[in-house]
């Protein structure tokens, strides 16, 4: 069986792909994970053109926004008043149908 969509004929190396994350995490910056070797190669281009962000400005950043998420709470969480049972005999509590 053939896969139906085209794979990328030259896939970013692990090295790439390593130095993009070291570059995007010095810089604050993010970047769109490439499928090939030639975007990876210009992200890269784009990110060093970037100035570095100080260390210190990195982790006040990280601290700030682990601050707001724990102020705003889990809203994806399970919570114990939703769940009946244990182990493997736990279930919803309020089953919805669709």
């Amino acid at each position: 069986m053939t896969n139906p969509q085209p794979q990328p004929s030259n896939p970013p190396t692990s090295k790439q792909m390593s130095y993009l994350r070291d570059l995007a995490l010095s810089r604050a910056q993010t970047f769109a994970y490439p499928e090939t070797f030639e975007e990876a190669d210009r992200q890269i281009k784009r990110l060093l053109k970037v100035k570095r962000t100080n260390r210190a400005d990195r982790r006040r950043e990280a601290r700030a926004i682990s601050a707001d998420m724990a102020e705003r709470g889990d809203a994806a969480g399970i919570r114990v008043h939703e769940l009946r049972g244990y182990g493997s005999s736990c279930r919803w509590l309020h089953q919805t149908r669709s």
